[in-house]
């Protein structure tokens, strides 16, 4: 392997995330990493992830990861015979639990996988015909791509089309144009399906010249590994060692990695059952706030509650959703980013000074994660025990880093008290930096 793969890279990431993991995220750290070896054709190491992830070392969550993970690793252990290790768990909300076969399930997803990747992403727009080529780019770009998932569509019992020879010829052109830079019509997915059909019309010179060219496009998003493996002839292929989706690892690396994430499997199981952490006097956090919002969640959010917060408007006019397990906390406009201080307290702060003050129920059943709308790792979480209380929320002014003040955006110090339940009659707007604070607050419980 050599030194600045993006594979070994991502797996140094993965096998550190996974130290870190609560016992709840564990599984979802392991399908990173199986999903990586994986595209890397490393069999061997799959099945030893996977005897971790079914076999004692991770909880099974109750949905998947990823829309596809289940199905990723039921194609990849068809191709590969390495038996049904999921049994078509976990399973998508829409799914029967275990139903049918492996191959059953395996055959399921690749269905779903290619109406993906034909899907037009305007659905309501009417077949394309050939005259985008004489249309300037990029518009060109737009319906050539559009013609090409015409060409490849299967029909609605799955079969495959007779056209797909003649989408294939419209991808190497497509391709060869595909500058680097350049994020596709199809975000990726063009790979994904040139690859399918060049490895089914036996065109591996093809694979082999894209792979090279494009192969990059695979790191980022893993998504696009993901559709890959559910596609049988793609599946098989990398099983057998004929293609690599990502670069290669040599043994010693593999060896490696896999004692890199056996080491933080212990470290994870060790954290999870240390004993409970002493209640700090003030924890303190930054919080990043895209969209002027953060939220304040369980560690897994009940699964029956789905609703995204801020979809009533009387929410947004009061600075806070309230939904049954967690709160969004909206903040004064233009925030880049607030710094919490969050506190255990028998009477409520002082408000003086406070731009903006609102107050919210919380039942507190274990540690609570701060988040935001972009995805990533969330902070530290706040120790609170358990309990019902009254969450004062207090922004007060304070001066941003010197890059954040020339963009405009703001920053804030909260202090969030954690008070005993009925103390400031929550829920309440107490304070807004402009407008009114209305009478009544909606709760969306």
């Amino acid at each position: 392997m050599a030194r600045g793969s993006p594979t070994a890279a991502a797996l140094t990431r993965i096998a550190k995330q996974l130290a870190k993991a609560k016992p709840a995220q564990v599984y979802a750290r392991l399908y990173d990493g199986f999903v990586t070896l994986a595209g890397a054709g490393e069999v061997e190491a799959c099945a030893t992830l996977l005897r971790w992830m079914y076999e004692g070392h991770a909880l099974l969550p109750e949905s998947p990861p990823t829309a596809l993970s289940t199905g990723v690793i039921d194609g990849f252990c068809l191709a590969a015979a390495l038996g049904d290790r999921t049994r078509g768990l976990p399973a998508r909300r829409a799914d029967a639990p275990s139903g049918g076969t492996l191959a059953q399930r395996a055959r399921a997803a690749e269905r779903w996988v290619r109406r993906d990747l034909v899907m037009n992403a305007s659905l309501r727009a009417p077949l394309v015909n050939e005259d985008w080529r004489a249309l300037p780019d990029p518009p060109r770009r737009v319906y050539q791509w559009q013609w090409i998932q015409q060409l490849a569509a299967p029909a609605a019992d799955g079969a495959l089309p007779a056209t797909e020879a003649l989408a294939l010829a419209e991808l190497e052109p497509y391709i060869a144009d595909w500058r680097r830079e350049w994020r596709g019509v199809g975000n990726g997915a063009e790979l994904v399906l040139a690859i399918d059909l060049a490895v089914r019309h036996d065109r591996r010179d093809l694979v082999r010249s894209w792979l090279a060219s494009q192969g990059h496009r695979f790191h980022t998003p893993a998504f696009l590994v993901e559709e890959a493996l559910c596609l049988p002839a793609i599946a098989r292929a990398v099983a057998r060692g004929e293609l690599r989706l990502v670069d290669g690892l040599d043994a010693a690396a593999v060896t490696a990695a896999l004692g890199a994430f056996e080491i933080a499997l212990a470290r994870s199981a060790a954290a999870a059952s240390a004993p409970p952490r002493r209640v700090p006097k003030v924890q303190k956090r930054r919080v990043w706030c895209e969209y002027s919002q953060f939220y304040l969640e369980p560690e897994v959010p009940d699964p029956a509650d789905t609703r995204a917060y801020f979809q009533d408007r009387r929410e947004s006019e009061q600075g806070m959703s309230i939904l049954r397990s967690r709160v969004a906390i909206g903040t004064p406009g233009d925030t880049a980013y607030v710094d919490i201080e969050a506190s255990l307290a028998a009477v409520p702060p002082d408000p003086e000074g406070a731009v903006q003050v609102v107050a919210f129920p919380l039942r507190v059943d274990g540690p609570l994660y701060l988040r935001n709308v972009a995805p990533g790792d969330d902070t530290d979480p706040l120790i609170v025990p358990r309990g019902t209380y009254d969450v004062l929320a207090c922004f007060y002014p304070k001066t941003s880093t010197r890059a954040w003040a020339r963009t405009s955006l703001r920053a804030f110090r909260l202090v969030m008290s954690f008070l005993p339940e009925g103390a400031v009659s929550a829920p309440r707007c107490v304070r807004l930096e402009f407008g009114t604070p209305p009478d009544t607050v909606f709760v969306n419980a």
